[in-house]
């Protein structure tokens, strides 16, 4: 037992032995395994008491003690579950959790979405999204292949369009045999070869096989009939043959009603016979033909007797006669050379056969004018067939509109790489006169660039045409300087090419 002095109490143990330490005055305890300590490292055994363990309720996150290495108590949520810190490494399984999405779980079934259903949001500089509304490229980030996508789409629609139409026309233009004609049918030009002389144009057809219609130089269809040099003359009557007949003084074979046409006769040698006949085809070469003869010789002789050496002599056997008689003046006369005239006058009026005609009222209903004629050739060509100085025809399409060129000869592609944010000349190096200017906005620009006159400005205030990184832009001026560009960004590239 403890000694109990007058000035302090001590406890000791069983064995006489103090139960504090006498450098410190701290109470010495000892407990067994029986009171619910273990030693490190013991073997687990059944029935042994364990130390309640207290913890404390911390609703925020964040450390009791102050000092790193201290002894902290465990802390609880306001629900009294255990706080835990999961630290990483790649081969922790936590097992299977349960998402909530504002409380409720998260929706991890198939089917149509609801407000548990998981979302992915991508930024709008995604590296291979894109910004949305990025411009078409084939080989860039998602949203311009979408683009390009959408772009090609519409141009497959209409062109899908086009070969719709076309093939509606093309099955409009085809025809049944034994169908009725109609004023509103329509149909294709034939195809024709020129051969300025008629011939088989490939030796490899033969009796029977296919071929092509030919025309010649002026277009008119090489046609042939259906009768052939010595074989029997059929009803048709296309070819323009005669039928030989021997001249003996009867009537011809042939005989037709008045106003009938008829085979002409010609000899076994396939020559015409030219005679005077009765209404029978009978010849009377003893009377009639004798006096026709006769009447053309004497006729002939006087016009001899009226030419002296090469000319033929004239008697006038009165005044000529004066004022607006055919005799004064010159007549009309298809066939006379009258030699070199000077025209000095246009008979004024406007008509079918006057040279001159009229124009619209809003230049003045009296004005005339020589219209030029043209010629009409869907698909233009030269329609001469000479060489580089001739003549030729001006030429129009099938709307009307008159075939021209360009005129341009030499081609020039030059870079302005240093746009400043001021107007400046789009050729740096110097005026140029073109006649067109093609331009894009070099795609590794950073901002716009703005194409206009002198006045253009780099905000768009002073106008013009502004060109994104890759955009293109083509206008036809005189010179290369009347165009000036400003950039948003100092210092970026235009590429550009002239035409003179």
């Amino acid at each position: 037992m403890a000694d109990i002095g007058a000035g302090a109490v001590r406890l000791v143990d069983s064995a006489g032995e103090a139960m504090d330490d006498t450098s410190s005055g701290a109470l010495k305890i000892k407990v067994d395994s029986g009171g619910g300590a273990y030693q490190e490292d013991a073997q687990h055994t059944g029935g042994n008491d364990g130390t309640f363990v207290l913890a404390v309720r911390k609703d925020s996150d964040g450390s009791l003690v102050d000092t790193d290495g201290d002894y902290a108590p465990f802390q609880v949520d306001s629900s009294g579950r255990l706080k835990v810190a999961l630290a990483a490494h790649s081969s922790i399984d936590i097992g299977d959790v349960s998402l909530l999405l504002g409380g409720t779980a998260a929706d991890t079934n198939a089917g149509a979405m609801s407000a548990q259903t998981l979302r992915v949001t991508l930024a709008t500089d995604d590296t291979h999204f894109g910004a949305v509304g990025a411009a078409a490229d084939a080989d860039g980030n998602i949203h311009g292949q979408l683009r390009y996508i959408a772009d090609e789409l519409t141009t497959i629609d209409e062109d899908t369009g086009g070969i719709k139409t076309d093939t509606n026309s093309l099955v409009t233009s085809i025809k049944t045999t034994g169908v009725a004609f109609s004023s509103s049918d329509i149909g294709y030009g034939a195809i024709v070869v020129r051969n300025d002389t008629l011939a088989n144009l490939d030796g490899t057809v033969a009796d029977g096989d296919n071929s092509l219609l030919q025309v010649n130089s002026i277009g008119a269809l090489y046609v042939t009939g259906e009768s052939k040099q010595q074989t029997a003359v059929t009803d048709y009557g296309f070819g323009i043959m005669g039928e030989a007949k021997v001249i003996d003084g009867s009537t011809l074979p042939n005989t037709v009603a008045e106003g009938n046409a008829g085979r002409i006769a010609m000899s076994r040698s396939s020559i015409m016979y030219t005679c005077l006949t009765d209404d029978a085809g009978a010849s009377d070469l003893g009377t009639t033909i004798t006096t026709h003869l006769s009447e053309i010789e004497g006729a002939v002789e006087t016009i001899e007797g009226a030419i002296s050496g090469s000319e033929l002599q004239v008697d006038v056997v009165a005044a000529l006669p004066a004022g607006s008689n055919a005799i004064g003046k010159l007549a009309a006369n298809s066939g006379v050379d009258i030699g070199d005239v000077d025209v000095t006058s246009i008979i004024p009026g406007t008509g079918a056969t006057n040279l001159g005609k009229a124009i619209q009222s809003a230049q003045g209903s009296t004005d005339t004018g020589v219209p030029a004629l043209v010629v009409r050739n869907d698909v233009l060509d030269d329609l001469t067939g000479g060489t580089d100085g001739d003549y030729a025809p001006i030429q129009v399409s099938s709307n009307g509109a008159v075939y021209v060129t360009h005129g341009m000869k030499g081609i020039v592609s030059e870079v302005n790489d240093d746009v400043g944010t001021s107007p400046e000349d789009l050729r740096a190096a110097g005026d140029i006169s073109c006649r067109r200017v093609d331009m894009m906005a070099s795609p590794a620009n950073t901002g716009y660039i703005w194409v206009g006159d002198a006045s253009v400005a780099n905000d768009g205030t002073g106008g013009g045409i502004r060109l994104a990184p890759g955009d293109f832009y083509s206008v036809d001026v005189n010179s290369i300087n009347d165009l000036h560009v400003a950039a948003t960004v100092s210092g970026e590239d235009i590429m550009y090419t002239y035409y003179t």
